[in-house]
């Protein structure tokens, strides 16, 4: 890729594209082309891209496996793999989070944590062992915050405006508190190059 070119990023699954936020300011920007997929917005899927082989550089679902069925999720994969030329970045709620996501729905209801809990959340070993298969190296980042915060955040976050007061403190004040199992996995997959 020369210099003048542009970075292509697919955002699967990116609703409002503001993934294209985090990436840096007005010279980076210019440097970057940011593509959404996601049903809710571009009418999208990532279970069939509209895309040629390998035509990103850089494909990212953050917050998107565990909302596939578990018996789509191959499928899934094996598409996001099709267009990624380089990297691919999955984030998702760890599985060692499965009682904090059912209290969680217990108590609001949550459309998107109703999936969490309907099909299970992802098994970091078994994403691994997929996206090996399809050729890539990869590399887990497992997020340590706090599960106690996250479920009264959450939970407080539905409620009154005292209680969304009560969570924004938590968040501030113990967010960086580490729990004993992640709260998120993010696996870094890079394409093998022969």
């Amino acid at each position: 890729m020369n210099s003048a070119e542009r970075i292509k990023i697919l955002d699967v699954g990116g609703f409002d594209g503001a993934l294209a936020l985090f990436l840096g300011g007005p010279e980076e920007q210019e440097k970057i082309q940011v593509e959404v997929v996601d049903t809710a917005t571009t009418g999208g899927t990532g279970m069939r891209i509209d895309l040629e082989d390998q035509t990103c550089a850089i494909v990212v679902a953050v917050d998107v496996l565990e909302h596939v069925p578990p018996e789509q999720r191959a499928e899934f994969l094996t598409e996001l793999s099709r267009v990624t030329r380089e990297f691919l970045i999955l984030n998702f709620p760890s599985s060692g989070t499965k009682e904090a996501q059912k209290l969680v729905l217990d108590l609001t209801g949550n459309q998107f944590v109703k999936e969490h809990v309907e099909y299970g959340l992802p098994d970091y070993q078994e994403v691994v062992k997929e996206m090996q298969a399809r050729g890539f190296s990869t590399d887990l980042v497992a997020h340590y915050g706090n599960a106690a915060v996250w479920v009264s955040q959450f939970v407080l976050a539905h409620t009154s405006e005292q209680a969304k007061a009560t969570a924004s403190f938590l968040v501030r004040q113990h967010a960086d508190e580490k729990s004993a199992v992640p709260l998120y996995d993010l696996i870094r997959c890079q394409r093998f190059i022969p």
